[in-house]
């Protein structure tokens, strides 16, 4: 009896939460970008390691983008790849104001490579993506768009999986798909608890004063449920 009742809670709890994911989904409004006389200042941050193939094509999208291009800059962050991607993306893409970093010998991982381009940034704005993403050319618009608009302090989009045909990638494209919906779903009721740091935003100055505030095991967790709900 205590079996099949934890069943039929466990069935409700399921159909709650894709009920409310599913509400959370018809909330969420169409976004107009408008024509702005003053856009902020962004800087697209890409930690890279060993990914030197993907991240020209990335490159290639950023300097396709219809943003201001004085308003913008792209700041790559190797992580310690085997392979210097200096010689290979400097000045690869003249349409950009590119700039390459490293980490140092006692840094390592993404989240010290996003906090070393973020010290190196001026910018009002900080959008994220990966380096084997590939971007529209209206990303950093849009993202820009929307921070302004709705005057927030972190902004996310969708990331779809791109794999071939093989069963087992359909079921990864499948399992990411979930991921970006449910975090959509929650986002739209207005109780967000998970993005892809493959297309972020969030205001700079906010995601440093937070850093330096709070300890260092668990900041990075902390400064996302700040960014979130800030």
């Amino acid at each position: 009896m205590i079996f099949w009742g934890f069943i039929v809670f466990a069935c409700l709890l399921y159909i709650f939460l894709a009920g409310f994911i599913i509400s959370g989904w018809i909330r969420t409004k169409t976004f107009k970008v408008q024509d702005r006389p003053v856009w902020p200042l962004v800087s697209v941050i890409i930690p890279v390691r060993d990914e030197s193939s993907g991240l020209t094509l990335l490159l290639s999208d950023l300097a396709g983008q219809n943003y201001p291009k004085d308003k913008f800059e792209v700041i790559v962050v190797d992580d310690h790849s085997a392979n210097s991607i200096d010689d290979l993306l400097q000045g690869s893409e003249s349409g950009i104001n590119l700039r390459i970093l490293n980490l140092g010998k006692n840094e390592q991982g993404k989240k010290a490579a996003l906090i070393r381009g973020l010290n190196a940034s001026n910018s009002e704005l900080i959008l994220t993506t990966d380096a084997d993403c590939r971007v529209t050319p209206f990303w950093i618009t849009e993202m820009a768009d929307f921070y302004i608009s709705k005057k927030v302090k972190l902004v996310f989009g969708s990331v779809l999986y791109s794999g071939s045909n093989k069963l087992n990638e359909r079921f990864q494209a499948l399992e990411y798909l979930s991921l970006v919906t449910a975090g959509a779903g929650f986002a739209g009721n207005g109780h967000p608890i998970l993005c892809s740091a493959a297309n972020m935003g969030f205001e700079r100055t906010g995601y440093l004063e937070f850093v330096k505030e709070t300890s260092s095991p668990a900041r990075f967790q902390a400064m996302m449920c700040y960014l979130c709900y800030g």
